[in-house]
């Protein structure tokens, strides 16, 4: 009997197109962010799926000229710094553009970073005009058209896909953006295409990820992912994880030396709102799923000790709860007198006229708690971030139960 080996399935391949919005840093030095990085790094060893990055030519100039623009605000310290030492350093503007040239491409090799290419030839420039003088997406309505950036990159990510195998099996292909004009636009460029996702953030993408390695089903896992969420975290439901297991507080208490930290220059830290993040899929391990939600609180650096009463804030929901706090006490629902304590929410802070936003949200949907304060001059913005690893057992009806912290790790404090 002639028996031949079985051919192994090639892995999915799976490519991911930044826009620029998922790569912003900020910074004149670092062309992906962290937690672009992070995610780079932890997947490195996957085979399954097999993962490209890719930056279209647009994304990776419109960085390199924030970069530009960041290091050339250094430029007048030089100077001052020149005349304090007598002695000319020899820094200039050429030199500048140069080094970070090289900076941009010796990142990009390190992380295994593509730069997609994209053709002229094979663009609809007739389209593409009417498109642009008519305001349809990715262009902006408005007097001023705004969106040839992000129509270029539209353009690139079309002639990606194109080129790329269709069956979703073999490959997928993938852009991450927060911009919601440009997503509705790729949609409807890839609308026939059952292998094309667009995605708002990294936390999206890194649920994909790990739904593709763990060989589950998305449906499967877009089914949990609602339910997760609440199970998580649901505004002023002390059921939820966490709010139950008050992990507010345990991050306060176990963290208090990362949320003290201090950019360079700067006298006091004021930590502001409170974001928890909708869960991401990690793995499932019999009746197991593991999740991880971020957790990230906004802070303000100032050069001078605080002055004043705090203020309060209003939040981006259109009709959020209101609290009011004094010391550390619940003294009023101002959106509803009628309402009792939740004492879990109480801050353990001093002073006077704090006011507490319950359901806040942003524009990923992310619930919020937040206060607002007014001290002296602002010296920088920037957050804190942390991951809560958690486990929950789904039965056949998908229902939660025995929940457990795996881990809440600090992941990293950064600076504007």
């Amino acid at each position: 009997m002639n028996s031949s080996p079985r051919r192994r399935r090639k892995p999915t391949e799976l490519k991911v197109v930044f826009d620029t919005n998922a790569l912003y840093t900020g910074s004149e030095s670092n062309l992906l962010n962290r937690d672009t990085v992070a995610l780079i790094r932890a997947n490195a060893p996957l085979t399954e799926p097999r993962l490209t990055w890719c930056i279209p030519r647009i994304v990776l100039l419109e960085r390199q000229y924030q970069m530009t623009s960041r290091a050339l605000e250094l430029l007048p310290s030089i100077a001052k710094l020149e005349r304090l030492l007598g002695h000319n350093l020899l820094i200039t503007q050429d030199l500048i553009e140069e080094r970070l040239r090289a900076t941009i491409h010796a990142q990009l090799d390190e992380h295994h970073v593509n730069v997609i290419e994209l053709d002229p030839a094979n663009v609809n420039w007739a389209n593409l005009i009417i498109d642009s003088a008519l305001r349809k997406p990715p262009f902006e309505p408005g007097e001023k058209e705004k969106g040839f950036r992000d129509a270029l990159v539209l353009e690139t990510f079309g002639q990606l896909v194109d080129a790329s195998p269709t069956t979703p099996q073999i490959c997928r292909v993938v852009l991450v953006t927060h911009d919601a004009l440009l997503t509705e636009a790729a949609l409807q460029r890839t609308s026939s295409s059952s292998n094309v996702t667009c995605l708002p953030g990294l936390n999206d993408l890194a649920s994909l990820i790990n739904t593709l390695a763990s060989q589950v089903s998305e449906e499967y896992v877009a089914t949990l992912e609602p339910k997760a969420q609440r199970y998580f975290f649901a505004p002023g439901d002390e059921a939820t994880l966490f709010l139950k297991l008050d992990l507010r507080a345990q991050i306060l208490a176990r963290f208090k030396e990362q949320l003290d930290e201090l950019p360079s220059g700067a006298d006091e830290r004021i930590n502001g709102t409170w974001y928890v993040h909708g869960p991401a899929f990690l793995k499932k391990d019999r009746q197991r799923v593991f999740w991880a939600s971020r957790v990230s609180v906004e802070a303000e650096a100032y050069k001078h000790p605080r002055q004043g009463l705090f203020a309060g804030s209003s939040g981006l929901d259109s009709s959020p709860d209101l609290f009011s706090f004094s010391g550390s006490s619940v003294l009023s629902r101002t959106s509803d007198p009628g309402s009792s304590e939740i004492p879990t929410l109480s801050p353990k802070f001093s002073g006077e006229g704090y006011r507490f936003l319950s359901s806040e949200r942003d524009i990923l949907g992310t619930s919020a708690y937040t206060f607002a304060t007014s001290p002296g001059r602002l010296h920088s913005k920037g957050h804190s971030a942390f991951s809560v690893t958690w486990s929950a057992s789904v039965d056949a009806s998908t229902r939660f139960s025995h929940a457990r912290i795996e881990a809440i790790e600090f992941i990293a404090t950064s600076w504007e």
